[in-house]
């Protein structure tokens, strides 16, 4: 019972589980599935999901988040799909996932950026947690390809706007996602690429990153931006002009060493730190190592966009 998190139990909903009960469930668990598989633990049971977050990790609420429970309402097209499909899934149980994978968080805020903060950082918390992400093969237009895939994190988290995403107490996403499209198949001279909408731009209301490949004309304009001296080098100049143009919309481009720092926080202390539902954020892998960060909004930047789809083939 390694994923318990007792203080959580007793503070969110006072549950009173007993030796008994647990054993019960996974009996029942094993009588459904055969008896060559051994005992699951209690978060690897299905239909769980009313106690699985408060023993399997933290859980995602709140004005900008969303909630365990959340439905979409009658008459309204279903902005929770893909919520549905994660919500109680385990690595035992993916559903109708590809995999869900569970690994563990250091729950330690990130070090604050040598910026001012307009949201001060997380309250630091001793220990650590199990969080999990799901992996399934995304929608139209794409089809059923390696390069239209999605992760989704278990957690109910509603996007890019959701300020559990910058904190330290979340899995580092971006770094995962990348990992993920990275190691997904693909044509000869093509580069991996991952992508995120922003509030308005997005179909579904549970952070979902694109796992794809970069347009072939995004690492052309990039490569002459870069001659341009327009890719900003220092994150504290990330936000500032001259701007790039790819494929004829406009976009601020960061080049970082690796993804060891939350990209989200990134984009948080230093371009938006007021308004991060607008921002869309992009990551390619930059030709003389590292990595592109592309962020664009609508509202505060001429020319910007909202979404990411320009940037990413999802064949």
């Amino acid at each position: 019972m390694t994923d318990i998190n007792p203080p959580r139990i007793n503070r969110r909903r006072m549950l009173s589980i007993t030796a008994t009960t647990v054993a019960g469930l996974a009996a029942g668990a094993l009588a459904s599935s055969g008896p060559a598989q051994a005992a699951p633990s209690l978060c690897d049971l299905p239909g769980t999901g009313s106690v699985g977050p408060e023993l399997c990790g933290p859980l995602g609420s709140g004005a900008d988040c969303g909630g365990f429970n959340d439905v979409t309402p009658p008459g309204v097209t279903d902005r929770l799909f893909l919520w549905e499909r994660v919500k109680n899934v385990t690595p035992a149980f993916p559903g109708t996932n590809t995999k869900v994978v569970r690994t563990s968080v250091s729950m330690i805020p990130q070090q604050p950026q040598p910026v001012p903060k307009v949201i001060p950082p997380p309250t630091p918390l001793s220990g650590s947690t199990k969080q999990a992400y799901a992996i399934r093969q995304g929608g139209t237009p794409g089809g059923s390809g390696p390069n239209n895939r999605l992760l989704i994190p278990t957690q109910r988290l509603s996007g890019i706007e959701c300020s559990h995403i910058w904190q330290g107490t979340t899995l580092n996403f971006c770094k995962i996602a990348f990992d993920e499209a990275n190691a997904a198949p693909r044509p000869v001279g093509t580069v991996p690429a991952i992508g995120i909408n922003s509030k308005a731009a997005r179909q579904q209301d549970q952070l979902h990153i694109h796992l794809s490949r970069a347009q072939a004309g995004v690492m052309k304009n990039l490569e002459s931006a870069l001659k341009k001296n327009e890719i900003k080098l220092k994150q504290a100049d990330w936000g500032a002009a001259p701007h790039v143009t790819i494929l004829g919309r406009t976009y601020r481009v960061l080049h970082r060493q690796n993804l060891n720092d939350n990209p989200f926080r990134l984009m948080l202390d230093n371009v938006a730190p007021k308004n991060m539902g607008e921002q869309m954020l992009a990551i390619v892998p930059a030709p003389q190592g590292g990595f592109y960060l592309i962020n664009s909004e609508v509202k505060a930047l001429p020319g910007g966009t909202g979404q990411v789809d320009s940037l990413l083939y999802y064949t």
